[in-house]
């Protein structure tokens, strides 16, 4: 948990979204020099929370499968390997354009949201999207099917065929 990673930002979002929806229930994983600032500010809200803590690679997918929707809004991320984890387990992403993956991975009102880093903005797209199951589930196939265009195999043959192409021995 660092300040890149805009946790601030997603609480501010999961308190107004908790405000209108009492039956909320969020998953914290992950551990950082603001767990204990995040883990405060979570319980001052009042919401229904899970802290999962640090999760092993290998179990990560298992995470993401029981969440309905990952937030990964971030000031600066090259790529965010997450968002991956997060479309393998059928988990529709919420990001900004500052996520290396937005817009390449992660496609606006395909297998989650794009959207500028403004609460109200993500308010509003996101309860939305818990309100329409049928396009939650249609994000979540989405995001399933698109990460497999960027599985380490793929990406790897890819290269390959891409240096067989200049004909340079």
């Amino acid at each position: 948990f660092i300040e890149r990673k805009k946790f601030n930002f997603s609480l501010k979002v999961i308190e107004k979204i908790f405000s209108k929806k009492k039956d909320l229930k969020i998953k914290i994983v992950g551990s950082g020099p603001l767990k204990n600032s995040i883990i405060s500010k979570v319980k001052k809200i009042g919401v229904n929370f899970n802290y999962r803590g640090f999760v092993n690679p290998n179990k990560i997918i298992k995470e993401f499968s029981s969440a309905k929707l990952f937030f990964f809004p971030t000031s600066s991320d090259g790529w965010g390997v997450v968002a991956n984890e997060a479309c393998l387990a059928g988990t529709p992403v919420i990001t900004c354009s500052q996520a290396g993956a937005a817009n390449e991975l992660i496609l606006n009102n395909v297998n989650g949201f794009v959207i500028n880093l403004n609460t109200n903005l993500w308010y509003k797209q996101i309860s939305r999207l818990l309100r329409n199951k049928s396009k939650l589930n249609s994000f979540s196939l989405n995001a399933y099917e698109r990460v497999k265009k960027f599985d380490s195999d793929t990406s790897s043959n890819n290269t390959i065929k891409a240096i067989n192409a200049t004909n340079i021995k």
